[in-house]
């Protein structure tokens, strides 16, 4: 018979979750030897299993979180090769419902992930580290598209419809501020266009390494406001613009390469997001950058 014992987190045999017998044996050999025979778990042995269990788990999170990003690894390359036979039938991009199957896969890891970090008390780095395996640079842009989170922004029209309308259909106290936060990611966005599209002569007269500042911190803007619209969609029960949040980056402290890394993944995939959500915006700047460019060429 499979026997299962009483449990939580403090300890307390009168309440908490049921463990099965053989579950036991993951948490040291001492505690399984202690419930071997067919009786019930004294306060102390099970304050014991608690205290080794959880022990187990915190040391363990990192792999843990590092394999949840591997798992989200996978499912990107999976989804680009879907993605490319979409293309092959003259589709722009997958079909919303696949989509979005394919992108609650990615939450579900990515939640995954997060508790790992949360359970382990895991510092920037840590974390960093135990993500890096879907955290990838591509140098080519035709490669970084192909994204999961990129893709999303096919869809940022009708999301952000949907959040709008729930927000005004809402009686919350804040919502007029909730809805200018919306209204204004378009603003973000195009600011960061104008500064990363800046005409050289216009940066030598700004200053290059002030020009490069302010970019950043458009960029970090710009970053802050993607993670606003989506605690809004979480706030008001709608579609989220991305399966996760992302991170800005500080000119003014250098960081480990990790964590480098992981600024630099966030800043190119929200880039390449603007870049679809905001086509028409961003063509014009690039249009004109490339007839300045020849101007003065």
């Amino acid at each position: 018979m499979t026997e299962k014992f009483r449990f939580n987190s403090e300890s307390s045999p009168e309440t908490g979750e049921t463990l099965p017998r053989e579950e036991l044996k993951i948490v040291g050999k001492k505690t399984y030897e202690a419930s071997a025979d067919d009786r019930e778990m004294t306060p102390e042995e099970i304050r014991a299993f608690v205290e080794e269990f959880n022990a187990r788990r915190v040391a363990e999170a990192p792999k843990e979180a590092e394999f949840q990003a591997t798992q989200i690894r996978s499912l990107g390359t999976a989804f680009e090769k879907q993605l490319a036979r979409s293309k092959e039938r003259g589709e722009k991009h997958i079909a919303k419902k696949e989509f979005e199957i394919w992108e609650r896969d990615f939450r579900e890891y990515w939640v995954r992930l997060q508790d790992q970090v949360h359970l382990g008390g895991l510092s920037a780095l840590e974390e960093a580290r135990a993500e890096a395996p879907m955290m990838k640079n591509y140098s080519n842009q035709n490669v970084l598209a192909k994204n999961i989170e990129v893709q999303a922004a096919h869809f940022f029209d009708d999301r952000r419809r949907e959040l709008l309308t729930a927000i005004r259909d809402s009686k919350d106290e804040h919502a007029a501020d909730d809805e200018q936060i919306v209204i204004g990611f378009r603003r973000a966005a195009i600011d960061h266009i104008a500064w990363r599209t800046m005409p050289l002569d216009e940066i030598r007269s700004y200053g290059i390494k002030e020009a490069d500042r302010a970019r950043i911190f458009a960029h970090n803007n710009l970053i802050e406001h993607f993670n606003s619209i989506n605690a809004l969609a979480e706030k008001y029960g709608t579609t989220r613009f991305t399966p996760r949040d992302f991170w800005t980056s500080n000119p003014d402290q250098k960081q480990p390469p990790e964590i480098e890394n992981r600024m630099r993944n966030d800043r190119d995939i929200v880039e390449e997001y603007y870049q679809i959500a905001f086509a028409p915006e961003y063509r014009d700047a690039m249009n004109e950058l490339a007839q300045d460019r020849a101007l003065n060429s």
